[in-house]
């Protein structure tokens, strides 16, 4: 099978840091009044339980992938559990998922910069500068988006931080009472929904054959996994602690809102303005991300040499499918439906199946060649 990305090796960090960044830019969109809305005073808690359950998930896939099928991919693993056919529909699928992330993302982030920052600009000028942007970014390669998403973790990280600590004289520690909001059900229905914003086992399964040291991935997928979960679990509870559940659950951009809270004296306020750069950055960071994976996807899937040529097409695209809803709020309807209904199952569950059948299937390839001996 061609492999469109032999040559491309990024390091251990780097690999960590695309994962916490594809990650908890979620937060920046509609992540933390969702969860808000599923679990009230508890939504905190959701990215630590989502968080455990992408941990257990990954363990799994590791472990399958160390003992049955050393340096094979999830399209190599496909191919090996499901036949040529059959592993070409399954990355197709994982394609298509990325795709639609990036069409969803691109558009929430277009109407929160329009709402927000640029309320005359059409939307066409922000989409176009968007689209070129992240296609550019893609062009460059998996190196390139590795070494930029290393250098703009250290942004987020303390962005994050910073943000949350700034508000601390907004912050009431009553309102995260009841500590389990409408009770432990609707805790727990919102573990699935929750856990949509950790890509860290599909991404892993897809690329870390092209890191230095493959054997790091266990070690790679825990540290994400965990530095996400920290960070989201800081924002949701100085979110929480700021704002009451209404008024949580209907800000559309609830890092902006937050950061128009901070007023530190006369003189030391209105520093939203410094926070845009930071959100701008993760969202060009993940949908050139998304992009990339869902071209190298569909790139691997039909045998394709080269990456680079079929890039502005998927660029294109999916900027075509970010416009199809006609508002904010069919945006965040669709991607609801799809990414909270079923994202769970794209990210978690058919990686976990694929690997498991691939398993599976070498280990009785694997006895039925020790009995023939």
């Amino acid at each position: 099978m061609a492999n469109p990305q032999s040559k491309s090796k990024i390091g251990s960090r780097e690999l960590t840091a695309i994962l916490v960044l594809m990650t908890t830019t979620d937060i920046f969109l509609n992540y933390a009044n969702g969860m808000t809305r599923q679990a009230d005073e508890a939504a905190w808690m959701e990215p630590l339980l989502a968080g455990s359950l992408c941990l257990l998930v990954f363990l799994l896939a590791e472990w399958l992938l160390r003992r049955y099928l050393p340096g094979q991919d999830i399209v190599e693993a496909g191919i090996t559990a499901f036949g040529h056919v059959g592993g070409v529909l399954v990355t197709l699928i994982f394609s298509a998922y990325f795709l639609f992330v990036t069409a969803m993302v691109m558009r929430e982030f277009e109407e929160t910069v329009i709402t927000t920052v640029l309320p005359t600009t059409p939307i066409v000028v922000v989409g176009v500068l968007f689209v070129l942007t992240v296609w550019y970014v893609a062009y460059n390669g998996l190196e390139a988006i590795a070494r930029l998403s290393y250098l703009g973790l250290f942004v987020l990280i303390a962005g994050i931080l910073i943000l949350s600590l700034l508000t601390a004289n907004w912050w009431h520690p009553n309102l995260l009472f009841p500590l389990l909001g409408r009770g432990p059900t609707a805790v727990l229905r919102g573990i699935l929904p929750a856990s949509t914003a950790f890509f860290n086992v599909l991404i892993l399964v897809t690329i870390y054959t092209y890191t230095y040291n493959p054997a790091s991935l266990r070690r790679v997928g825990v540290t994400s996994i965990l530095i996400s979960v920290f960070l989201m679990c800081v924002f949701l509870l100085a979110y929480e602690m700021v704002f009451s559940i209404p008024q949580a659950q209907e800000a559309t951009s609830p890092l902006y809102t937050l950061a128009r809270q901070i007023r530190l004296g006369r003189f030391l306020q209105r520093f939203e303005s410094i926070f845009i750069f930071m959100w701008v950055m993760a969202a060009v960071l993940k949908m050139s991300m998304t992009l990339w994976l869902s071209s190298f996807l569909l790139a691997k899937a039909f045998g394709w040499p080269l990456l680079r040529p079929i890039l502005p097409a998927m660029a294109m695209a999916s900027w075509a499918i970010s416009l199809l809803p006609a508002d904010l709020a069919s945006v965040l309807n669709v991607s609801d439906r799809v990414r909270s209904d079923w994202g769970w199952a794209v990210i978690f569950v058919l990686p976990l199946l694929v690997l498991s059948v691939a398993a599976w299937r070498t280990r009785r390839r694997r006895k039925g060649g020790v009995q023939g001996a």
